[in-house]
């Protein structure tokens, strides 16, 4: 029972891990494109970058999808 525990600890542990540098890689992309493209592009691209972590989240948790926040990020204004 305790090498279950442990392994599931471990598990987690890389999840977290894999998460943080995730979420740090869309931050330097963010950061990248906020220099080097005009701010309406960057307003996209940064909707599109919160709309795949929203999904990925949920598909990682086997859950249901949030369409209201997806169709919120991703409406053509």
């Amino acid at each position: 029972l305790v090498f279950r525990t442990n392994n599931a600890y471990l598990r987690l542990a890389e999840a977290r891990e894999q998460w943080g540098k995730l979420l740090m890689l869309m931050r330097e992309v963010t950061t990248k494109v906020s220099v080097a493209l005009p701010y309406d592009a960057t307003c996209e691209i940064c909707r599109h970058l919160c709309a795949f972590t929203w999904s990925l989240r949920d598909k990682l948790r086997d859950g249901d999808q949030r369409d209201d926040i997806l169709s919120l990020l991703l409406s053509s204004e």
